[in-house]
């Protein structure tokens, strides 16, 4: 379902702390298709993102080449967006928070380091996973990526139980049988790289 932008799925948890009748959180939204829209093109837009990372790995210059110019180009248009639409949430982020110790002084140098910090970080784990993804899908196939990808809600619901409190309904739990499901039986399916290999060769013969 779609997101509201305080947080919640349309209709995929339930909390039993909320006071409701029957705990289901509300699913009136304005504007529930056009976000299920807007869902579906991103997921286009993503699987196909991964296929031509596939594509460019393994048939065009490798794992090296495909992080080089994904990083130099993906820099300039990050400049230019975060200029252009960003300034104020960036300025905000290195926004120095000041603390009155009683005397007048302030760490005016606890607020920016943190936000360094985490910036580093999110830099450091985004680096990582595209370095991992390209790897992958250099040994891998694109579709094995993304069905393995939408496993990860599992997590995600184990920590909305855990932590949270928050029970997913039925439908979450049952789209979520079907996508490990599908995994297995690719998994166990022959993969179609070593069919194509195989056909390759033949014909080179």
């Amino acid at each position: 379902g779609s997101d509201d932008g305080a947080g919640h799925d349309d209709g995929i948890y339930e909390d039993d702390n909320d006071g409701g009748d029957d705990g289901v959180i509300s699913t009136h939204y304005p504007h529930i298709f056009r976000g299920d829209v807007f869902a579906i093109i991103g997921a286009i837009m993503y699987g196909l993102n991964d296929t031509l990372t596939e594509r460019a790995v393994k048939q065009m210059g490798g794992v090296k080449e495909y992080m080089g110019i994904v990083g130099f180009f993906g820099c300039i248009i990050c400049v230019v967006q975060a200029l252009l639409f960003e300034q104020d949430s960036i300025r905000g982020l290195f926004d120095i928070d000041e603390e009155n110790n009683g005397d007048g002084s302030g760490d005016e140098t606890c607020h920016a380091f943190k936000s360094l910090m985490v910036l580093f970080i999110s830099v450091s784990f985004g680096v990582l996973s595209y370095m991992g993804m390209s790897n992958f899908l250099l040994h891998s196939e694109a579709a094995l990526l993304n069905l393995s990808l939408l496993t990860s809600d599992l997590w995600a619901a184990i920590f909305t139980v855990v932590v949270e409190k928050i029970i997913a309904s039925p439908n979450f739990w049952s789209a979520l049988f079907l996508i490990i499901l599908g995994v297995s039986v690719y998994e166990f399916s022959p993969s179609p790289i070593e069919d194509t290999d195989t056909n390759n060769s033949s014909e080179n013969v």
